[in-house]
């Protein structure tokens, strides 16, 4: 994230995203979608830093449905 975003982000919404993630970093989150299975591997693996794209909910459908 941009300095420009964080200043953004504090004075719009009183976001401190540096404070939030405690060293002065300004990342921010990437939501993702893991399927694991009982061996503990992953099976399935979906990430994307647009937190408006998700893993379609048919694959997650599918990865289980592949488990042993």
């Amino acid at each position: 994230m941009s300095s420009e975003l964080d200043t953004l982000y504090q004075s719009k919404f009183g976001l401190d995203v540096p404070s939030f993630n405690g060293d002065g970093r300004l990342d921010l989150p990437v939501p993702g979608t893991f399927v694991i299975g009982r061996d503990g591997k992953i099976k399935a693996a979906f990430a994307d830093t647009d937190y408006k794209k998700r893993m379609e909910p048919s694959e997650i459908a599918d990865a289980l449905k592949a488990l042993p």
